[in-house]
């Protein structure tokens, strides 16, 4: 078969495009789909697939247009509201919207519905006789043309300031998609920031013994180490770790990244992009990013190698380890783009040197990721299911009798909480010295990163704490005999003149994992009212429940132990 010359060209010109480009983008969204659900200009403070505490982020956030609450919210295409929840964290009050095309469309941390949805859920609040609540209403309840308003943007749920949290889902498979790659109408034309490299040196098992921050910077069009271009290591084995963050004109955030890849010596060995995940996989980033940075500086790197027992589906080349068996010096091209195509590049290089010594490992357990484990260690016993850590892990544990804080038993020391873990495990610790009043007060406790002891539950079996957890790190048994505390904030004998009434409601001990929080329970003249739970702040607003006159208040609050403080006063309304 014969070509032009034109063809070859055009064939030259597309092999070399193809084989520097940065990447093929992996699953194509249709465009035009969707408006934008504010009716200002779409500024970010946050991206999808950025790497949060324990999950990825599934949305965009879209900030507010004066930092404070009210903006409308409008339905981004046609189609019904098939669910609504309010909970006190999470995305707070949120609409959840179907549409023909086959997606749904989530807008979360509302301030107030549409007054047509505010009803019907102030209804069937007073209907189940509490504020949170995951409703289901019929398809031809609530429906809405494309830009009609369906809510106003708020700071409800687990929120730091006034915006918008929206997603697009697949409806098939409720997994959230990349709502940038939809042709939203956002104006980036800035690339990525690249702000540090992270190294491991790497031993035989692919365990770290040596890492180190390197400083980037950016020498005209590319990045570069800052202070020499060769790394010399001393290991034959290195893995790669990168911080880098998306930035668009006219906002300070620092936003997550939509794809890496990297080349080792022009082969490409390594390549991400976040179109798509499942919630049920979303604890794997743990395993993407540098875990120990995360918790201990708040410090946040994308690995560029996968641990054994990544399951993520993000990858499409996964070994991104440079293997060093020789004396040549070997290229790395690491390649950043967001979502809107905008691509910055690092290149350097490495080489073998003298290999450096390599600590000895101290252990008491050698754990198979793959395989299920156990401990037994000073009476404690830990059962971990295979695929409970992300790569094999030498296992230690300590205990100590030492302590300021009212614990019974020792304190042991599950190996590190820089470790993490992505399955529930079961632990029992002995509590024979408990007295039959204490073990109805008793909880597992956990020590945070803040160096906070928390209620990990737990329940009393045959003279043992058993319970479920799901970190590492520092354990014992505490008790919790002291009930919250009821505090006004908003609150007079005479509130005739008051919109609202508002209380402070807190437990001294945090909860984590899976033991029960605080509850609490408002009536008034024996009545259920319904109380906002935001924070730790309990608000009621002045409604058709309450008629003018004398009136009396009851709120009752009760911690995962069951301890209970009662609130109790008249007023006059």
């Amino acid at each position: 078969m014969k070509y032009s010359m034109r063809t070859y060209i055009f064939l030259a010109l597309t092999i070399l495009v193809l084989s520097t480009s940065f990447l093929i983008f992996g699953e194509s969204f249709p465009k035009g789909e969707f408006r934008s659900p504010i009716k200002y200009p779409i500024s970010l403070s946050g991206t999808y697939g950025e790497l949060r505490p324990n999950h990825f982020h599934a949305g965009i956030d879209i900030k507010s247009p004066n930092g404070q609450s009210g903006a409308d919210i409008v339905a981004a295409a046609d189609g019904y509201v098939s669910r609504i929840k309010v909970r006190s964290g999470g995305y707070g009050n949120a609409i959840y919207m179907n549409h023909p095309n086959g997606y749904t469309t989530v807008y979360g941390h509302l301030s107030k519905f549409g007054p047509q949805i505010a009803r019907y859920v102030k209804k069937k609040q007073y209907q189940k006789e509490s504020f949170s609540v995951d409703l289901h209403p019929p398809s031809d309840m609530f429906r809405f043309h494309k830009g009609d308003v369906i809510g106003f943007m708020g700071n409800t749920g687990t929120s730091s300031g006034p915006h918008l949290h929206f997603e697009i889902r697949d409806r098939r498979t409720e997994e959230p998609l990349n709502a940038l790659r939809f042709g939203l109408p956002v104006k980036d034309d800035l690339p990525p920031k690249l702000h540090k490299l992270k190294t491991y040196f790497l031993d035989d098992q692919l365990f770290p013994f040596k890492e180190k921050e390197i400083k980037i910077v950016k020498k005209g069009r590319l990045y570069h180490l800052a202070h020499k271009d060769t790394l010399i290591v001393g290991a034959q084995r290195l893995g790669f770790a990168l911080k880098a963050f998306d930035h668009m004109e006219g906002s300070s955030s620092w936003n997550g990244v939509y794809a890496i890849s990297m080349k080792i010596d022009g082969a490409p060995v390594y390549d991400f992009q976040l179109d798509r995940f499942s919630f049920s996989d979303t604890r794997f980033v743990n395993a993407h990013l540098d875990y120990k940075d995360k918790i201990t500086k708040n410090s946040t790197y994308h690995r560029l190698y996968t641990l054994p027992g990544d399951r993520l589906k993000i990858y499409n080349l996964k070994k991104g380890i440079l293997q060093l068996n020789d004396n040549r010096t070997h290229k790395i091209k690491i390649q950043v783009a967001d979502a809107s195509g905008n691509q910055s590049t690092l290149i350097f290089w490495a080489k073998k040197g003298p290999l450096l010594p390599q600590p000895e490992k101290s252990f008491n357990y050698l754990f198979a990721y793959n395989q299920p484990n156990e401990i037994n260690f000073g009476g404690l016993n830990c059962q971990f299911p295979s695929n409970t850590f992300y790569e094999n892990v030498y296992f230690k544990m300590d205990m100590t009798h030492q302590s300021k804080d009212p614990i019974f038993g020792p304190i042991y020391k599950v190996h590190q909480l820089t470790t993490p873990v992505q399955r529930y495990f079961k632990m029992s610790i002995p509590a024979d010295m408990l007295t039959a009043e204490q073990r109805t007060k008793a909880f597992i406790a956990h020590k945070d990163k803040k160096g906070r002891w928390q209620n990990a539950g737990g329940k009393w079996q045959f003279n043992k704490m058993e319970g479920r957890v799901r970190e590492l790190g520092e354990y014992t048994i505490m008790i919790d005999d002291t009930p919250p505390t009821i505090t006004p904030k908003r609150f007079s004998k005479k509130m005739t003149n008051y919109k609202s009434m508002s209380f402070k409601v807190q437990d001294d001990i945090p909860t984590t994992g899976t033991a029960k929080s605080l509850r609490y329970r408002a009536t008034v003249d024996g009545k259920w009212i319904l109380m906002e739970y935001r924070g730790s702040t309990l608000t009621y607003f002045f409604d058709q429940h309450i008629s003018k006159g004398k009136h009396n208040l009851r709120i009752v609050a009760t911690d995962g132990l069951g301890n209970q403080s009662v609130f109790e006063k008249s007023f006059i309304r």
